[in-house]
């Protein structure tokens, strides 16, 4: 049980980790946006990677296959992530981190989580193959795959809450061309990650 503990907890703080859409957003939304608002964005997220779990081990082999093996799918999620990096670079270009905080409901928050999660079609595959290996592991015990992936989630959860409070906290030490810097960044690996989905789906015979 200690075993299992121990390696769910690794696992949520490298999922936290991992540089990728969600992973920007959540520090950008936090800077922008506030505290409270970057945690409805990682409620979205969370409820996205249940839904996630959750299809990945009751979903038809045949469905699952259909998502994942579908390039119309990554060309859909790589143009809405693609536009999105377009967007969002024009439209905060001008803004003073100091003096301006962007306004958005915390609705809208919690679907921007969700959307960006679920259109990367890329996590759908990641939990299907973490689901074969775990069961595996524990023999597709239910009690055990449950705690495991509980205590992952609740572990990526909580990390990403103390990114959150300390993107928030270092909000007041960036000046407007550092926040130009971050924006130009967070636009540039949204892109790059959009345009990579895009290919996947071109490729994707």
């Amino acid at each position: 049980m200690v075993e299992l503990i121990i390696a769910a907890v690794i696992l949520g703080i490298t999922l936290s980790f991992m540089v990728g859409p969600v992973f920007v957003l959540l520090i950008e939304t936090s800077i922008y946006s506030g505290a409270t608002k970057a945690l409805a964005f990682n409620l979205g997220v969370l409820l996205s990677d249940i839904f996630l779990i959750a299809l990945a081990s009751y979903g038809s082999e045949q469905l699952l296959s259909d998502i994942t093996g579908n390039n119309y799918i990554y060309l859909a999620g790589g143009a809405i992530i693609l536009i999105y990096a377009i967007f969002s670079f024009v439209k905060k270009q001008k803004i003073s981190v100091q003096k301006i905080e962007i306004q958005s409901s915390y609705s809208k928050n919690i679907l921007k989580g969700f959307l960006i999660n679920f259109m990367n079609v890329g996590v759908l595959a990641y939990w299907m193959t973490s689901i074969v290996l775990v069961g595996n592991r524990y023999d597709y015990q239910f009690k055990k795959m449950f705690m495991y992936f509980s205590i992952t989630l609740g572990t990526y959860f909580s990390v990403d809450l103390i990114k959150i409070l300390f993107a928030r906290k270092m909000r007041k030490y960036l000046q407007h061309s550092h926040m130009q810097k971050l924006n130009t960044a967070v636009s540039i690996i949204l892109g790059i990650f959009g345009i990579s989905l895009i290919l996947k789906g071109l490729l994707l015979k």
